[in-house]
């Protein structure tokens, strides 16, 4: 599914994992409403990585993007949102 698409689907505080040449499809990608706009996640760890994320247009237009909601980034990927860093 398109990116847009893929966070409606994820809903507020859900988060979609990608495949690119910024960020592997190892990391999960977390939009929020904050000045850096997302938080970046390990997806094997939970740990955060980063709160910026500088996309390119292939990243922006490609169809593969999955969401994932918020209970299954805590429950399944140990995401503690409200320990993150921003």
């Amino acid at each position: 599914m398109d990116i847009r698409e893929a966070i409606i689907t994820a809903g507020k505080d859900g988060g979609i994992t990608i495949s690119s040449s910024k960020v592997d499809g190892s990391s999960i990608l977390v939009p929020d409403d904050s000045p850096n706009c997302v938080k970046i996640y390990d997806k094997d760890t939970g740990k955060f990585i980063s709160g910026r994320w500088n996309p390119e247009r292939l990243d922006l237009i490609r169809g593969d993007w999955e969401p994932i909601k918020k209970e299954v980034l805590v429950k399944d990927f140990h995401i503690d949102l409200k320990a993150s860093q921003d």
